[in-house]
């Protein structure tokens, strides 16, 4: 009998715990919103020629996580998921000539809440652990932020820089996420929206840029 009590308290002990570990999960997927863990990828084809070309999205239904348990640690394996990725192809025309493609993205929202990582290598799909190789932890998130700003100048320098042939695709991706703590109050997550446009513009690759 002391044996069969022992048991009904050992496994009433576990489903206790189990129920507590459940609870604690759905309550942080509540107040952060990262509960839809579908991606929402977006396919832009930019055709360049001597024309200024420009996309323009609205960006809402985005994923807003914490700063510290997503961001920066993952705890919960999910930020990859639930990041907004933007691809964009980028071909030069065949009659054009030898160019470069001069790229500003501007997000309408100046006191937006977001976070986003310009990346050139389109192949990339663990943004965590590349994130990781922009920023350092272990400074404060005003210094990471900076981090990652100067990581984006870079890889669109990168993009300016690069010389583009006659009929040549050239790719590069935007991924966005949006920052819980950033967020002005009060937290409408679900009802949040900016647009986000990107502006496209070819140059003569050995000519003087103005």
């Amino acid at each position: 009998m002391k044996k069969y009590v022992l048991a009904m308290v050992v496994f009433m002990l576990l489903l206790s715990m189990t129920m507590t570990l459940v609870y604690g999960w759905f309550t942080y997927v509540q107040r952060k919103s990262i509960s839809t863990f579908t991606s929402n990828d977006i396919d832009v084809i930019v055709y360049l020629n001597e024309n200024l070309a420009v996309e323009t999205m609205d960006l809402s239904n985005l994923a807003f996580v914490d700063f510290e348990d997503d961001i920066l640690n993952d705890t919960n394996k999910a930020l990859n998921n639930v990041a907004e990725v933007m691809h964009f192809e980028m071909i030069l025309s065949g009659s054009s000539p030898v160019s470069k493609s001069l790229i500003t993205l501007d997000i309408y929202d100046g006191s937006h809440p977001l976070i986003y990582l310009i990346m050139t290598d389109d192949t990339i799909v663990d943004y965590h652990s590349y994130l990781l190789t922009v920023i350092n932890p272990l400074d404060t998130k005003t210094n990471i932020l900076a981090q990652i700003d100067a990581h984006n100048d870079s890889q669109m320098n990168f993009l300016s820089s690069h010389i583009m042939l006659p009929g040549e695709t050239q790719h590069f991706k935007v991924v966005i996420w949006g920052d819980y703590d950033a967020l002005s109050e009060p937290k409408d997550i679900k009802n949040y929206q900016t647009t986000m446009a990107v502006q496209f513009r070819i140059v003569n690759a050995y000519g003087d840029v103005s």
